[in-house]
């Protein structure tokens, strides 16, 4: 019956199986629970009779386990279930460390420091997965792209993100290209760009957003002011850089049509055309082999180092040299 101690008990385990992926060590739980081991006994046939699978539509039961020379009573997936899952999750935990590795020793990084060492610690002690985790580094590699030093701004991305979860206004200093001033505003998104991050901000009152260098926030302060996070109808990060030929918001957009034609060369039309450099991009093959691209950007400041770095290889319809190269280089906002 519900109202019978062993009831309760066993109603404890499971909830405490469900909301800890490490599970509950054996002898922790006799001693919470004051069970002797006779009667841990019954209560492992009980939870294998009348809980063979926990979680609805999944063949999750209640194994009892060794890890480290300790026994743990946890949820367990059936051998062959692990095994499909063991690749894609090893892969997208080691994937994820590496492409944020760039944020050092901050909050965020240990977190994922944190799960990928549960996630270790739930696997079997195999040959293969001690193959695969002394090999991880060379299995799985990423190439950083100039990755910027975040060693110094920790607190302030730790301040940053409470800022975002819980819809509390920060002021900043910001070193602009002007020189070093104090703003009031509400963080709306922290965005990954390049191995940078980069603040999507407006101020109080105001639609416009801006972005910021999260290197370049000098100082931060967590206000007591909270706001309203605009609806998905309202503001998406998505919308607000669609226009933009990378991170970069410019202060007063433009409509500016851009035309280039790329040599007929195999290597270079392969990529150009196999990556998303605009949300608008536009490809054509051209009678003589050569290759047109056609994109709209609210700035050219991305845009020109962009087509400088073909050289002769790249040939630029439109707009004309002398516009391109005049377009102010200054990234900081506001």
């Amino acid at each position: 019956m519900p109202e019978q101690p062993i009831s309760l008990n066993l109603a404890a385990i499971i909830y405490r199986l469900l909301t800890n992926p490490r599970g509950w060590e054996v002898e922790d739980l006799r001693r919470t629970l004051r069970i002797e081991k006779r009667t841990w006994r019954k209560y492992k046939q009980l939870l294998r009779e009348r809980f063979p699978y926990v979680v609805k539509d999944r063949r999750v039961s209640v194994r009892e386990i060794d890890d480290g020379g300790r026994r743990f009573l946890r949820l367990e997936e059936p051998e062959e279930a692990r095994g499909k899952e063991f690749v894609p999750r090893v892969a997208a935990h080691h994937l994820v460390r590496e492409l944020v590795g760039f944020l050092g020793d901050t909050s965020v990084a240990k977190a994922l420091r944190d799960a990928d060492r549960e996630f270790r610690s739930r696997l079997p002690d195999r040959r293969y997965v001690r193959h695969v985790f002394r090999n991880l580094d060379r299995i799985l590699h990423c190439v950083p792209d100039a990755p910027k030093d975040y060693s110094k701004q920790a607190a302030t991305i730790e301040l940053l993100l409470q800022a975002l979860v819980y819809s509390r206004r920060v002021g900043v200093n910001y070193a602009a290209a002007a020189g070093e001033t104090d703003y009031v505003l509400e963080p709306l998104t922290l965005a990954v760009y390049r191995g940078g991050l980069y603040l999507l901000a407006r101020f109080v009152d105001r639609a416009k957003v801006y972005n910021m260098a999260v290197d370049r926030i000098r100082a931060i302060t967590l206000l007591d002011e909270h706001y309203d996070y605009p609806t998905a109808k309202d503001y998406s990060p998505e919308k607000c850089l669609e226009d933009s030929f990378g991170i970069f918001v410019p202060p007063v957009r433009k409509k500016i049509d851009v035309e280039l034609i790329f040599a007929n060369e195999r290597w270079l039309k392969l990529y150009v055309r196999e990556r998303r450099w605009s949300a608008n991009q536009r490809f054509r093959d051209l009678p003589d082999g050569r290759l047109n691209m056609t994109f709209r950007v609210n700035s050219l400041v991305e845009v020109r180092p962009w087509v400088l770095q073909f050289g002769q290889q790249v040939e630029l319809v439109k707009p004309s040299r002398t516009i391109l190269m005049a377009e102010s280089s200054a990234r900081e906002q506001p």
